[in-house]
């Protein structure tokens, strides 16, 4: 897994957290308490941005990949509400959107996106992906964990995971050239649905 987020350009791990749970709307994943691995840190790794990215006292933790096309006008209005910013970046916006908004902080993004935010006050892991469904957001849960990351092929890294097919999605990638829906060609493998607002 190591190499994979290297060679994605991610600049650091992160895990360990606890999870159990799931609940939220479609296109978000909520989790509580138990334990998650990140099988991957997201894609951009800016100067001033290694991932993942915190809040101002470090109870909020964000890995993101995509681009949120609206993040000065937002970064300008959370500064107005008087929070401070130590990168440049669209990621650090919106780990201090969601302090101020929640799980509502998707319906002010505008991009394209899949992040997971780790909520330390709450113990909570909140996972979304843009309304279109531009990146994927991949998941694997078990009683123990969840795995996630933006390729299959990550999750697969875990020792965890077993590389299972289902043979029921096979017609479906043949008629398609895709799986439509939230499963995947892997069995327990499934991908976050695109946010429903």
């Amino acid at each position: 897994m190591t190499a994979r987020r290297v060679s994605r350009g991610a600049s650091q791990s992160y895990g360990g957290r606890d999870l159990s749970s799931r609940s939220g709307r479609r296109g978000l994943l909520l989790i509580r308490r138990g334990r998650a691995r990140f099988s991957e840190t997201f894609n951009y790794d800016l100067a001033t941005g290694h991932q993942p990215i915190s809040n101002e006292d470090g109870t909020v933790w964000i890995v993101f990949n995509g681009e949120i096309y609206n993040y000065q006008e937002l970064r300008e209005f959370l500064k107005t509400k008087g929070h401070s910013f130590k990168t440049n970046t669209d990621t650090e916006v919106i780990v201090h959107l969601y302090e101020e908004f929640g799980e509502n902080c998707v319906e002010k993004l505008r991009g394209m996106f899949a992040f997971a935010i780790w909520n330390d006050r709450e113990k909570t892991l909140f996972i979304a992906r843009d309304r279109v469904g531009i990146k994927p957001l991949y998941y694997w849960i078990s009683d123990k964990c969840v795995v996630f990351g933006s390729e299959i092929k990550a999750i697969l890294a875990d020792p965890e995971v077993k590389a299972e097919v289902a043979p029921e999605m096979i017609d479906r990638f043949l008629t398609f050239y895709y799986v439509p829906g939230e499963e995947t060609l892997f069995r327990n493998i499934f991908k976050l649905a695109r946010v429903i607002v």
